[in-house]
């Protein structure tokens, strides 16, 4: 199963911490993000945050901010939290959780699941669990595989191919046209949105979508 790749990854120890898709510049998008639309929010979470480098650095930028990160993998989860205490960071919080069955009981003001849903089989079980622990007036933020995602996948070496076994299939592809009558609401593009439209936005698009 892909999730079992994606422990037995983690669990090895030898990963880089870094911010998948646009690198370093994925926090400083969240923060124009939030600077274009007025957001004020109490409470962000991170839907599979992997080494949770950008959640880290907006965690440091916004102190009054709560932060709230999840992941399948444990050794990752045990790995964030050792390097929130040693940064001191008390506004950031770390759990075990996976998708579809999100449940983590409450809602938050912004739901941010970058790379991950390429590795999720039920991907409409998903989004609807995540734009569930969206609070009214808060925004959903996420990337999705599609069918340019499939075709850039191609290209790739076989090892990365295997991680992305759904979407190589073709079982887990979305279009934002289904995106938005899933959840009965317009889904705009994330990367226009934030100045970063030559960020991938073909073969991995991102949207966002307020409740």
């Amino acid at each position: 199963m892909v999730e079992d790749r994606w422990r037995e990854f983690y669990e090895a120890g030898d990963y880089e911490r870094c911010a998948y898709l646009a690198g370093e510049e994925m926090d400083e998008y969240v923060d124009r993000f939030l600077d274009e639309t007025g957001a004020d929010p109490d409470s962000f979470a991170s839907v599979g945050c992997g080494p949770a480098v950008t959640e880290f650095a907006l965690a440091e930028r916004h102190p009054d901010m709560e932060f709230y990160c999840c992941d399948i993998s444990e050794d990752v989860i045990r790995d964030d939290h050792e390097v929130a205490d040693r940064r001191d960071l008390s506004n950031i919080s770390f759990r075990v959780r996976s998708l579809p069955d999100l449940d983590v009981g409450r809602e938050f003001d912004i739901v941010y699941c970058m790379a991950t849903l390429y590795f999720v089989e039920a991907i409409e079980d998903a989004i609807e669990a995540l734009y569930d622990h969206v609070e009214p007036g808060g925004y959903l933020i996420f990337n999705y595989p599609n069918e340019a995602t499939r075709e850039w996948l191609r290209g790739q070496p076989e090892q990365k191919r295997e991680f992305f076994a759904l979407v190589d299939s073709g079982t887990n592809l979305i279009t934002r046209t289904e995106i938005e009558r899933l959840l009965g609401t317009e889904a705009s593009d994330y990367w226009s949105f934030v100045g970063a439209a030559d960020q991938r936005s073909g073969d991995s698009p991102a949207v966002f979508v307020r409740r």
